[in-house]
Protein backbone atom coordinates (compact mmCIF):
# COMPACT_ATOMS: atom_id res chain seq x y z
CA UNK A 1 0.00 0.00 0.00
CA UNK A 2 1.45 3.14 -0.93
CA UNK A 3 1.10 6.40 0.04
CA UNK A 4 -0.57 8.22 -3.27
CA UNK A 5 -3.27 5.09 -2.81
CA UNK A 6 -3.61 6.24 1.23
CA UNK A 7 -4.34 9.91 -0.10
CA UNK A 8 -6.42 9.21 -2.65
CA UNK A 9 -8.35 6.45 -0.45
CA UNK A 10 -8.90 9.55 2.09
CA UNK A 11 -9.70 12.30 -0.28
CA UNK A 12 -12.44 10.16 -2.04
CA UNK A 13 -13.91 9.75 1.79
CA UNK A 14 -13.54 13.79 1.98
CA UNK A 15 -15.72 13.75 -1.12
CA UNK A 16 -18.13 11.48 -0.04
CA UNK A 17 -19.14 13.26 2.80
CA UNK A 18 -18.61 16.51 2.15
CA UNK A 19 -19.50 16.61 -2.11
CA UNK A 20 -16.29 18.93 -2.10
CA UNK A 21 -13.98 19.39 -4.92
CA UNK A 22 -10.62 19.63 -5.91
CA UNK A 23 -9.94 21.00 -9.54
CA UNK A 24 -6.84 23.50 -9.78
CA UNK A 25 -3.06 22.73 -11.41
CA UNK A 26 -1.45 22.35 -7.87
CA UNK A 27 -3.37 20.03 -5.90
CA UNK A 28 -1.41 19.59 -2.25
CA UNK A 29 -2.36 16.87 0.09
CA UNK A 30 -1.71 19.30 3.30
CA UNK A 31 -5.22 19.65 4.29
CA UNK A 32 -4.02 20.94 7.92
CA UNK A 33 -7.24 23.51 7.85
CA UNK A 34 -9.73 20.76 7.76
CA UNK A 35 -7.54 17.19 8.04
CA UNK A 36 -5.97 18.29 11.49
CA UNK A 37 -2.92 16.20 12.18
CA UNK A 38 -2.83 14.44 8.82
CA UNK A 39 0.92 15.31 7.78
CA UNK A 40 2.86 14.28 10.58
CA UNK A 41 4.35 16.71 12.42
CA UNK A 42 8.34 17.30 11.75
CA UNK A 43 7.81 16.37 8.12
CA UNK A 44 8.96 19.48 6.37
CA UNK A 45 8.22 18.17 2.35
CA UNK A 46 5.07 17.57 1.36
CA UNK A 47 3.74 15.96 -1.75
CA UNK A 48 2.04 17.75 -4.61
CA UNK A 49 0.82 17.28 -7.83
CA UNK A 50 1.27 19.53 -11.38
CA UNK A 51 -2.14 18.03 -12.58
CA UNK A 52 -1.69 19.79 -15.79
CA UNK A 53 1.55 17.17 -16.40
CA UNK A 54 0.59 14.52 -14.68
CA UNK A 55 3.38 14.55 -12.13
CA UNK A 56 4.33 14.80 -8.94
CA UNK A 57 6.85 16.98 -6.69
CA UNK A 58 7.37 17.81 -3.37
CA UNK A 59 6.95 21.38 -1.78
CA UNK A 60 7.98 22.97 1.89
CA UNK A 61 4.87 22.30 4.58
CA UNK A 62 5.98 25.68 5.79
CA UNK A 63 6.70 27.91 3.09
CA UNK A 64 4.62 26.49 0.45
CA UNK A 65 7.72 26.70 -1.77
CA UNK A 66 8.42 24.03 -4.41
CA UNK A 67 11.62 22.35 -2.92
CA UNK A 68 11.75 19.36 -5.52
CA UNK A 69 9.94 20.23 -8.85
CA UNK A 70 7.46 18.27 -10.35
CA UNK A 71 9.22 14.92 -12.59
CA UNK A 72 7.96 11.88 -10.80
CA UNK A 73 4.79 9.93 -11.89
CA UNK A 74 4.08 8.71 -8.46
CA UNK A 75 5.99 9.38 -5.15
CA UNK A 76 5.41 8.12 -1.13
CA UNK A 77 6.36 10.49 1.59
CA UNK A 78 9.31 11.16 3.24
CA UNK A 79 10.36 9.79 6.27
CA UNK A 80 13.87 8.85 7.82
CA UNK A 81 15.14 11.56 5.35
CA UNK A 82 13.99 9.58 1.90
CA UNK A 83 11.09 9.06 -0.01
CA UNK A 84 9.92 6.46 -2.61
CA UNK A 85 9.67 8.14 -6.35
CA UNK A 86 8.15 6.07 -9.31
CA UNK A 87 9.89 7.46 -12.59
CA UNK A 88 7.97 5.06 -15.57
CA UNK A 89 7.56 2.09 -14.50
CA UNK A 90 10.29 1.42 -11.65
CA UNK A 91 10.50 2.81 -8.28
CA UNK A 92 13.48 4.12 -6.50
CA UNK A 93 14.15 6.46 -3.36
CA UNK A 94 15.75 10.13 -3.09
CA UNK A 95 16.91 12.41 -0.59
CA UNK A 96 15.38 15.45 0.73
CA UNK A 97 17.43 17.55 -2.05
CA UNK A 98 15.93 15.29 -4.94
CA UNK A 99 19.09 13.23 -5.04
CA UNK A 100 18.49 9.56 -5.94
CA UNK A 101 19.84 7.89 -3.36
CA UNK A 102 18.40 4.02 -4.45
CA UNK A 103 18.24 3.35 -8.26
CA UNK A 104 14.96 3.30 -9.57
CA UNK A 105 14.38 -0.60 -10.20
CA UNK A 106 11.75 -2.03 -8.70
CA UNK A 107 8.32 -3.08 -9.43
CA UNK A 108 6.83 -1.60 -6.39
CA UNK A 109 8.21 -0.40 -3.04
CA UNK A 110 7.01 -0.15 0.53
CA UNK A 111 7.91 2.98 2.35
CA UNK A 112 10.07 3.35 4.86
CA UNK A 113 8.03 4.92 8.07
CA UNK A 114 9.33 5.47 11.92
CA UNK A 115 10.62 3.00 13.68
CA UNK A 116 11.17 0.63 10.28
CA UNK A 117 14.93 0.61 9.48
CA UNK A 118 13.93 -1.76 6.28
CA UNK A 119 11.05 -2.46 3.51
CA UNK A 120 10.46 -4.84 1.12
CA UNK A 121 10.64 -4.04 -2.65
CA UNK A 122 10.05 -6.10 -5.77
CA UNK A 123 10.87 -7.10 -9.11
CA UNK A 124 10.91 -9.70 -11.50
CA UNK A 125 13.24 -11.70 -9.82
CA UNK A 126 11.63 -11.86 -6.51
CA UNK A 127 10.58 -10.13 -3.25
CA UNK A 128 13.42 -8.33 -0.95
CA UNK A 129 14.01 -6.73 2.24
CA UNK A 130 16.29 -3.95 1.78
CA UNK A 131 17.81 -1.11 4.28
CA UNK A 132 18.35 2.73 3.79
CA UNK A 133 21.34 1.54 1.91
CA UNK A 134 19.83 -0.77 -0.64
CA UNK A 135 21.49 -3.60 0.76
CA UNK A 136 19.11 -7.15 0.39
CA UNK A 137 19.11 -8.95 3.53
CA UNK A 138 16.46 -11.47 2.79
CA UNK A 139 15.12 -12.81 -0.47
CA UNK A 140 13.50 -14.96 -3.09
CA UNK A 141 12.11 -17.41 -1.13
CA UNK A 142 8.94 -15.46 -0.57
CA UNK A 143 6.14 -14.25 -2.42
CA UNK A 144 5.32 -10.88 -0.56
CA UNK A 145 6.14 -9.28 2.81
CA UNK A 146 4.55 -6.35 4.24
CA UNK A 147 6.10 -3.41 6.26
CA UNK A 148 6.74 -3.82 10.26
CA UNK A 149 7.92 -2.09 13.45
CA UNK A 150 9.98 -3.90 16.22
CA UNK A 151 11.97 -6.05 13.86
CA UNK A 152 8.94 -8.85 12.97
CA UNK A 153 7.88 -8.78 9.09
CA UNK A 154 5.01 -10.51 7.68
CA UNK A 155 5.60 -12.63 4.92
CA UNK A 156 3.74 -14.56 2.49
CA UNK A 157 5.33 -18.52 1.17
CA UNK A 158 2.47 -20.44 -0.52
CA UNK A 159 -0.32 -18.73 -0.05
CA UNK A 160 -0.05 -18.31 3.69
CA UNK A 161 1.41 -15.52 6.07
CA UNK A 162 3.58 -15.90 8.73
CA UNK A 163 6.36 -13.45 10.32
CA UNK A 164 10.09 -13.69 9.90
CA UNK A 165 12.98 -11.35 11.56
CA UNK A 166 15.43 -9.45 10.13
CA UNK A 167 17.80 -12.38 9.42
CA UNK A 168 14.75 -14.63 8.10
CA UNK A 169 14.36 -16.51 11.21
CA UNK A 170 10.34 -17.79 11.43
CA UNK A 171 9.42 -16.75 14.55
CA UNK A 172 4.95 -17.07 13.04
CA UNK A 173 4.14 -20.13 11.76
CA UNK A 174 2.73 -19.79 8.02
CA UNK A 175 -1.25 -20.62 8.98
CA UNK A 176 -2.99 -17.27 8.61
CA UNK A 177 -4.81 -16.32 5.14
CA UNK A 178 -4.11 -12.68 5.54
CA UNK A 179 -2.16 -10.26 7.37
CA UNK A 180 -3.09 -6.66 7.83
CA UNK A 181 -1.59 -4.58 5.11
CA UNK A 182 0.68 -2.09 7.58
CA UNK A 183 2.33 -5.27 9.96
CA UNK A 184 2.12 -4.43 13.61
CA UNK A 185 1.02 -1.32 15.60
CA UNK A 186 1.24 -1.12 19.46
CA UNK A 187 2.19 -4.92 19.43
CA UNK A 188 -0.62 -6.57 17.30
CA UNK A 189 -1.30 -7.53 14.04
CA UNK A 190 -4.66 -8.02 12.76
CA UNK A 191 -4.74 -11.64 10.94
CA UNK A 192 -7.38 -13.02 8.51
CA UNK A 193 -7.94 -17.06 9.31
CA UNK A 194 -10.83 -18.57 7.48
CA UNK A 195 -12.42 -15.62 6.40
CA UNK A 196 -12.81 -13.71 9.37
CA UNK A 197 -10.11 -11.46 10.78
CA UNK A 198 -8.84 -11.30 14.55
CA UNK A 199 -5.18 -9.93 16.28
CA UNK A 200 -2.61 -11.73 17.46
CA UNK A 201 0.60 -10.32 19.54
CA UNK A 202 4.06 -11.48 18.32
CA UNK A 203 4.05 -14.26 20.39
CA UNK A 204 1.37 -15.79 18.06
CA UNK A 205 -0.89 -15.48 20.92
CA UNK A 206 -4.35 -14.66 19.79
CA UNK A 207 -5.53 -11.69 21.47
CA UNK A 208 -8.96 -10.37 19.90
CA UNK A 209 -10.96 -13.58 18.54
CA UNK A 210 -11.09 -13.56 14.70
CA UNK A 211 -15.06 -12.79 14.48
CA UNK A 212 -14.76 -9.31 12.08
CA UNK A 213 -15.15 -8.60 8.43
CA UNK A 214 -12.39 -6.38 8.20
CA UNK A 215 -9.49 -4.23 10.44
CA UNK A 216 -7.04 -1.93 10.94
CA UNK A 217 -4.48 -0.95 12.88
CA UNK A 218 -4.15 -0.03 16.82
CA UNK A 219 -3.69 3.99 17.67
CA UNK A 220 -4.28 5.31 21.40
CA UNK A 221 -5.00 1.70 22.28
CA UNK A 222 -8.16 1.72 19.45
CA UNK A 223 -9.07 0.21 16.53
CA UNK A 224 -11.76 0.38 13.84
CA UNK A 225 -13.04 -2.90 12.65
CA UNK A 226 -15.83 -3.84 10.82
CA UNK A 227 -19.11 -6.70 11.68
CA UNK A 228 -21.94 -7.35 9.93
CA UNK A 229 -21.55 -4.68 7.46
CA UNK A 230 -21.22 -1.93 9.85
CA UNK A 231 -17.81 -0.06 11.77
CA UNK A 232 -17.08 0.84 15.13
CA UNK A 233 -13.76 0.62 17.38
CA UNK A 234 -12.34 -1.73 20.12
CA UNK A 235 -9.75 -1.46 22.35
CA UNK A 236 -6.69 -4.24 22.26
CA UNK A 237 -8.74 -6.89 23.92
CA UNK A 238 -11.61 -6.59 21.59
CA UNK A 239 -13.82 -4.59 24.30
CA UNK A 240 -16.36 -2.50 22.25
CA UNK A 241 -15.45 1.35 22.51
CA UNK A 242 -17.51 2.77 20.02
CA UNK A 243 -20.73 0.97 18.29
CA UNK A 244 -21.19 -0.92 15.25
CA UNK A 245 -23.19 1.76 14.10
CA UNK A 246 -21.45 3.48 10.82
CA UNK A 247 -21.25 2.78 7.36
CA UNK A 248 -17.99 4.10 6.91
CA UNK A 249 -15.50 5.03 8.97
CA UNK A 250 -11.62 6.29 8.26
CA UNK A 251 -8.66 7.32 10.82
CA UNK A 252 -7.94 10.79 9.51
CA UNK A 253 -4.52 10.60 12.40
CA UNK A 254 -2.92 8.52 14.44
CA UNK A 255 -4.13 10.54 17.67
CA UNK A 256 -7.84 9.63 16.95
CA UNK A 257 -8.79 13.18 17.78
CA UNK A 258 -10.51 13.21 13.88
CA UNK A 259 -12.34 10.69 12.64
CA UNK A 260 -14.40 10.57 9.48
CA UNK A 261 -18.17 8.69 9.60
CA UNK A 262 -21.03 7.57 7.46
CA UNK A 263 -24.36 6.93 9.09
CA UNK A 264 -27.22 6.53 7.09
CA UNK A 265 -25.83 8.41 3.68
CA UNK A 266 -24.77 11.45 5.74
CA UNK A 267 -20.57 12.21 6.69
CA UNK A 268 -19.05 13.67 9.06
CA UNK A 269 -15.90 14.33 11.21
Amino acid sequence: MFYDHKKKEILDFIKECYQLTFDTTFVSIDFQSLLVGFVSVGQDLIPFENKRLGLWGFRSQDTGDIVIETKYDEVGGFNQGISSVRIGQLWGFIDQKGKIVIQPKFDSVDNFTDGVSQVWVRNSHGVFLMNKKGKISVSLIYDDGVVSTGGLFPVRKKKKWGGIDKTGKEIIPFIYDNFYRYGFSEGLCGVEKDGKWGFIDKTRKEVVPFIYDDVNWFGEGLSEVKKDGKYGFINKTGEVVIPFIYKGMRRINYDLDLIGVKKDGNGGL
